[in-house]
């Protein structure tokens, strides 16, 4: 992947949009995923969807959907 400016904005962008997404929806979501998935929203900003790029979204996806229902039932076993 080239480190050009353009794609440099893209991943501030992203990575902002990230955090957005888990503040918006209460995920505590880990510095590793929060970039993971930054990266992988840049990669479609700057080359288009594909596939691949698409399988990579939904693999994301479900680890957050996962950790927010770990998160949610280990919640509820300590109430």
């Amino acid at each position: 992947m080239k480190n050009t400016k353009e794609y440099q904005i893209a991943r501030q962008s992203q990575i902002k949009t990230m955090l957005d997404y888990s503040r918006d929806n209460h995920l505590s979501l880990d510095l590793k995923t929060l970039v993971g998935a930054a990266e992988v929203l840049a990669e479609w900003v700057n080359n288009g969807y594909t596939k691949e790029l698409g399988d990579r979204l939904l693999k994301i996806d479900e680890y957050i959907i996962n950790n927010r229902l770990n998160t949610l039932f280990n919640n509820e076993t300590e109430n």
